[in-house]
């Protein structure tokens, strides 16, 4: 009878062990996905941040370098314009002082035959 006694509760303490264990090892398994989990969350935060800068940076590239090209393009037209600008201003500059030359000589023809 008291082996039977003894064998019931090295049964039950197996039984108890083994679920201790299963329970464990579950815990464990658990604890160890959740750890993957947030460490592959973590990546991909840290993935999805880098391309989100990349993109960042790429667009900002590329605006600098649009900002560029106008600036280039402005500056070849101011450079133009003043060009022109110029060779009007020379050209009206040389008809102005040809029409001084004529006037002189005008007044000059006028006075003469005044005089005379």
């Amino acid at each position: 009878k008291l082996q039977l006694e003894l064998d019931t509760k090295m049964k039950e303490y197996e039984e108890k062990i083994q679920s201790l264990e299963q329970t464990v090892t579950e815990s464990y398994s658990k604890e160890h996905l959740d750890d993957a989990v947030e460490k592959a969350l973590e990546t991909q935060k840290v993935t999805m941040v880098k391309e989100k800068d990349d993109a960042v940076d790429a667009t900002t590239k590329e605006y600098e370098e649009k900002i560029q090209s106008l600036n280039e393009t402005m500056e070849k037209k101011v450079e133009d314009l003043t060009s022109e600008s110029n060779s009007k201003y020379e050209e009206l500059q040389k008809e102005k002082e040809e029409a001084l030359s004529q006037l002189q000589l005008d007044l000059s023809d006028s006075n003469s035959k005044y005089e005379e």
